[in-house]
């Protein structure tokens, strides 16, 4: 059996609906000064992960994608959004030595800024709002809860440099939920093309 209690903050899912709307409006007005067309600005990456763990009767199958957009305003410096999908499959033995699966699926949404500091290395800050899945489970059953979470980042990275490109960023985030334990810097692998 299998519930997923449900939080929802609404005031988040906005703000980063307001930044996009600003960010969207900027774009047009500086389009608007440059001889280059819409999609000559455009530039395209995401990174996929894919994991599997196991441990003291609790194995698990990750599996995602997070796909971005930039639009190049001038010179080195780029905007854009970027969202992320993960599904996971977990499968516990219970107390009860019954097994238990529980598939959850967390998500982000944000925006990023980045300027390409020399011809390889970029400087990278985003903001984002995702929702993650917690497992809890019992002598008889598998719980999930959700918590939605602001995440800003910053940092950097390697880009290969050329038209399709591979690249590796380590980000650091600003605003971990004060009770999680997860380490706050991320690594991301990923390809880019016309960055």
């Amino acid at each position: 059996m299998q519930k997923q209690p449900r939080s929802l903050h609404l005031s988040g899912s906005r703000s980063v609906l307001f930044v996009l709307f600003i960010l969207l409006l900027g774009i047009r007005s500086l389009s608007a000064q440059s001889d280059m067309k819409f999609g000559e600005r455009l530039w395209y990456g995401g990174s996929f992960n894919l994991g599997i763990t196991g441990s003291q009767g609790i194995s698990a199958f990750g599996l995602g994608v997070a796909p971005m957009v930039g639009y190049k305003l001038y010179g080195p410096f780029s905007i854009g959004p970027r969202v992320s999908i993960n599904y996971t499959h977990y499968r516990v033995r219970l107390a009860n030595n019954q097994l238990a699966t529980a598939n959850p699926v967390a998500w982000g949404a944000g925006v990023f800024g980045r300027a390409k500091v020399a011809r390889n290395i970029f400087a990278h800050v985003e903001h984002e709002l995702s929702e993650q899945a917690f497992l809890s489970f019992s002598s008889s059953e598998i719980q999930i809860f959700r918590r939605q979470h602001g995440n800003t980042y910053i940092g950097g990275g390697y880009n290969s440099g050329s038209e399709w490109g591979y690249e590796i960023m380590l980000l650091y985030n600003v605003t971990p939920p004060r009770e999680d334990l997860q380490v706050p810097f991320t690594i991301r692998f990923g390809v880019t093309y016309k960055f």
